[in-house]
């Protein structure tokens, strides 16, 4: 048994949620646009008393007990997005290197011989600081990944000279370069 399928969460005043036919409808009371829906698994149901959120899973189908608590943790976190925006740090790292944000079209200057484009989804906005560090929010937090990793692939970080676009706190494992003879 999951402890983290067992457990509850406070639901925030600021959120409001709703099931209807198998899907879970949650919104912010005070900003209309964040909405996450999320299809439930059948043999799920979600349960909502004295400000409590639990979910609950038919325990005789063994496939519900392998993602009861995935989808316990999914749910938890479009309530704790919706409510408060997740955000996340992306820096360019190289020389003339730089990004501009038009609506919701990125710019890309990377060192290629062309620039690149990216569209942000619906869901995720961005910010840019100083042409090089960018802030991503959004309150879907498998989207807001998602969006990173796949800006990331635009060129990712080489080791010898740590260029390229790289996420704020990971771990990027340098190499030694060449040593000359002699």
């Amino acid at each position: 048994m999951s402890r983290v399928a067992k457990s509850k969460m406070a639901i925030p005043a600021t959120v409001e949620i709703q099931e209807k036919d198998g899907v879970v409808t949650i919104q912010n009371k005070a900003n209309r646009n964040a909405v996450c829906r999320y299809v439930l698994p059948k043999g799920f149901a979600i349960a909502m008393a004295d400000g409590q959120l639990s979910i609950a899973a038919n325990e005789d189908v063994q496939e519900n007990m392998a993602i009861w608590g995935t989808t316990t943790r999914n749910i938890f976190n479009y309530v704790k997005g919706v409510d408060k925006a997740f955000s996340k740090n992306v820096n360019l790292v190289g020389v003339g290197y730089k990004c501009q944000v038009q609506g919701k079209r990125m710019i890309f200057d990377l060192g290629f011989s062309h620039k690149v484009e990216f569209d942000l989804p619906v869901e995720v906005d961005c910010t840019v600081e100083r042409n090089t560090a960018l802030t991503f929010t959004s309150f879907d937090k498998e989207k807001l990944g998602q969006t990173i990793g796949n800006i990331i692939k635009i060129r990712p970080p080489e080791p010898y000279k740590g260029k390229g676009v790289i996420k704020e706190g990971a771990i990027l494992v340098r190499k030694e370069g060449k040593k000359k003879n002699g």
